[in-house]
């Protein structure tokens, strides 16, 4: 079935708010203005779109690979389009990434498959936060493929990931541990941040290159610590922030 106007909504207000120069000011490079091309089509749970296994989100480039995966995932996509007609938050009669006549590819796009808590379960603050923060992952990854594309490593997504989280908390007035920003598309609670990041230790420990590893060193943990005394003024309790800090301080450990 369609996405509800709702989820759709969300999408778009937090696609908006990430491409936005302003907003990125405390992310690690400055949005260029064709970041607003980058575009974040939503599929529903029983969505036969192929994103990979586990994947509830992914980045398709605009480059030969992108072009390739554009192909395969539009054959599933063009059987969304005739069961369910015009996506609501897609300005084109139906979803595209690839037509074979003219040839054409619309790309760069970030692709979300919405599992079912995604969409019953938002008034839960870890629901809430994680379902807005991991397709904002691949708003990374198309930020470092339009500014920085030879560094498109995970672990300088990971990072643009923790300073965007930075960028939240740090403009986004909590109240009694909780932070309500629905302009953006989020509303959730310090403890659930600190939650989704710490439960991210195993994905920021990845790393394959000196360069990277530099990053997992210095960049990412540093992060974690300015995001753990960030929460903590909001009222974190201070076996989290502990959690906070002890992880950071394992990935500055690392080899």
């Amino acid at each position: 079935m369609p996405l509800p106007q709702m989820i759709t909504d969300r999408y778009a207000r937090l696609r908006a708010w990430y491409a936005q120069n302003a907003q990125l000011a405390g992310v690690l490079y400055a949005a260029p203005a064709d970041m607003g091309n980058v575009r974040l089509l939503c599929f529903g749970p029983d969505s036969s779109v192929n994103l990979g296994q586990a994947n509830y989100a992914i980045y398709v480039p605009a480059t030969p690979r992108g072009r390739l995966q554009a192909r395969t995932i539009q054959t599933c996509m063009n059987d969304y389009n005739e069961t369910f007609g015009p996506p609501p938050e897609y300005p084109m009669p139906e979803y595209l990434l690839y037509a074979a006549e003219p040839l054409q590819y619309h790309l760069p796009a970030i692709l979300v498959r919405c599992p079912p808590d995604w969409l019953d379960n938002l008034q839960d603050a870890e629901v809430n936060f994680r379902s807005a923060m991991v397709p904002l992952h691949e708003m990374g990854h198309a930020l470092l493929s339009l500014v920085a594309p030879q560094n498109q490593g995970e672990p300088y997504a990971y990072w643009i990931e923790l300073r965007t989280i930075l960028r939240f908390v740090g403009t986004t007035v909590p109240s009694g541990g909780s932070y309500a920003a629905p302009l953006v598309g989020i509303t959730t609670t310090a403890q659930a941040i600190a939650n989704f990041v710490v439960g991210r230790a195993d994905q920021y420990a990845i790393a394959t290159s000196a360069a990277e590893r530099q990053v997992r060193a210095t960049g990412i943990p540093d992060t974690i610590d300015q995001i753990a005394a960030v929460l903590e003024a909001a009222g974190l309790p201070e076996f989290s922030v502990t959690a906070l800090r002890q992880e950071a301080e394992g990935l500055r450990q690392m080899r």
